[in-house]
């Protein structure tokens, strides 16, 4: 029926925002807020600065998950050695004049420049724990854009080849990838896709389990960080066919297209945050940062919009881990029970039909949709099983109205 997914979709945003709020189990997850360090987040200065000052309070895992696709090398290697060869000769001068200390600091300055991929290389290595997000365009049909060469950072993602399993099974496809140049992402300890799924009314309501990229099929950076937290040795396998997502301990329920029905704890705010700002700038932190895992924004500022309003792709992120940790991302009820469920609802409407119990049917129809409606809000909270409700709710209105309609039919006709 024309317009039913959609109805689907809003009945599951009513649910998500009659359930109330909830904490954190855990105080591991910190958000670093990039938004008022914008401006020296455009540099990989920057961006070095950033890790070294995250990474000096010992987190167990650092998140990156804005992409540097672009060097910063802008001369070439023969000039790059000119600019380092005239400052050495000029720094080596017994005595300089005051034009000659400008040059010096110019050239300088200009070889910080050259070399601030290196210093970023060199930030993330001596973190060692920094895993950097991978953007992707993405499609749920059609085959995978092609990968000439696997971009470093998503080696330490990939779960193994993409194998053959049914279209509503088959993951996501990125048509198109934005990674973290290979010479950083070498560094890397570990990495995935930070890409979520935007629905045809513009809400995220799911994560993708896995991504096929080329040949191969890829972790999301929230399946990495959760395996960071779960253990060093831990590992994650993929069972499209078998829709789950095996966890070490858990195995995490996957909704069509091997998503993940991202289980949101509360609005905007729920996770703790620190000011990147106030990190480059030396200043402490509001919370520890020790043993956490830490997920850094992305400076664009882009927001997603979720069944509980606007929130950052950190947010999201941070939900998506939660969700994964503590066994809590929700299972979609199968066809088959919402078939049954319309059944049910049938077959009391029809004996009110059959028994000639005409002015009962319309209270009944309406009682047992706001009842049935009941029932599911208390599935969705207190199992996190998510049934159907417009498909039976739309049956049972139908099913009501049709002996109603008929009656009143032969009534006009004359039929006894």
């Amino acid at each position: 029926m024309p317009g039913l997914d959609g109805l689907e979709r809003a009945t599951y945003d009513i649910r998500a925002q009659l359930r109330r709020s909830r904490r954190p189990r855990t105080a591991d997850l910190v958000i670093v807020d990039t938004a008022q360090a914008r401006a020296a987040l455009d540099s990989h200065d920057g961006w070095a600065a950033l890790i070294d000052a995250i990474a000096d309070r010992e987190p167990l895992a650092i998140a990156i998950l804005a992409p540097l696709p672009y060097p910063e090398r802008h001369l070439s290697p023969k000039i790059a050695t000119q600019v380092h060869q005239a400052r050495a000769a000029l720094a080596a001068l017994p005595t300089r004049t005051t034009a000659g200390e400008s040059a010096l600091a110019a050239l300088a300055a200009v070889e910080g420049a050259v070399d601030s991929d290196v210093r970023l290389a060199h930030s993330v290595a001596a973190a060692g724990n920094v895993h950097l997000g991978t953007a992707a365009v993405m499609r749920a049909t059609g085959p995978a854009g092609k990968l000439k060469i696997e971009p470093a950072a998503l080696r330490t993602a990939r779960l193994g080849d993409a194998g053959e399993v049914s279209a509503h099974e088959r993951p996501y496809r990125a048509q198109s990838i934005s990674a973290t140049i290979d010479p950083v992402a070498r560094k890397a300890h570990a990495g995935g896709f930070s890409t979520f799924i935007t629905d045809p009314d513009g809400v995220t309501r799911r994560a993708p389990a896995a991504i096929v990229a080329g040949d191969g099929l890829y972790m999301s950076l929230a399946m990495s960080l959760a395996l960071a937290r779960i253990g060093p040795r831990a590992e994650a396998s993929f069972a499209a066919a078998d829709r789950f997502l095996a966890l070490p301990g858990t195995q995490v329920p996957l909704a069509d297209h091997s998503t993940v029905l991202i289980s949101y704890l509360g609005p905007a705010g729920t996770f703790p945050r620190v000011d990147a700002a106030a990190l480059l700038a030396g200043e402490g932190p509001p919370v520890t940062l020790a043993g956490k895992l830490v997920i850094v924004s992305d400076p664009r500022g882009r927001r997603l919009q979720t069944p509980l309003g606007p929130m950052s792709e950190a947010e999201v992120t941070a939900t998506y881990v939660h969700n994964l940790l503590f066994d809590e991302a929700l299972t979609t009820a199968s066809p088959l029970v919402t078939l049954l469920i319309i059944a049910l609802l049938g077959a009391g409407l029809t004996t009110l039909a059959a028994r000639h119990r005409w002015r009962w049917i319309a209270p009944a129809a309406v009682w047992s949709a706001l009842g049935y409606a009941l029932i599911a809000h208390i599935f969705y909270v207190g199992f996190g099983l998510v049934l159907e409700v417009a498909a039976p709710v739309i049956a049972a209105a139908v099913i009501a109205a049709a002996p109603l309609v008929t009656r009143r039919v032969l009534n006009r006709q004359g039929a006894p």
